[in-house]
């Protein structure tokens, strides 16, 4: 019994310690030009995926991109924009 506790607080701490070094790079384009892009880093923000959810992402959307692997790129559309999200940590 105490052997799997620890082996779920672990897998708890990693879980948290991986979502805290996520970071993607993120294109945002206006009708197929390219307005910006920036640089994701959730260490900068209170809560996880709190940039998203600033942004307008639906739950969704939100879980897909917690889905996503390295080197693995998303598209959405917000409002009149398209936003590519590639996850580069």
């Amino acid at each position: 019994m105490f052997s799997s506790l620890i082996t779920r607080s672990k897998a708890i701490v990693m879980t948290a310690l991986d979502i805290k070094q996520q970071v993607w790079i993120v294109s945002i384009s206006k009708q197929g030009q390219l307005s910006q892009s920036l640089i994701v880093n959730e260490d900068e923000f209170s809560f996880p995926f709190e940039w998203m959810f600033k942004q307008g992402y639906s739950d969704d959307m939100i879980d897909q991109v917690k889905r996503m692997k390295i080197s693995r790129i998303l598209s959405f559309k917000l409002e009149n924009c398209t936003h590519k999200i590639a996850r580069v940590k």
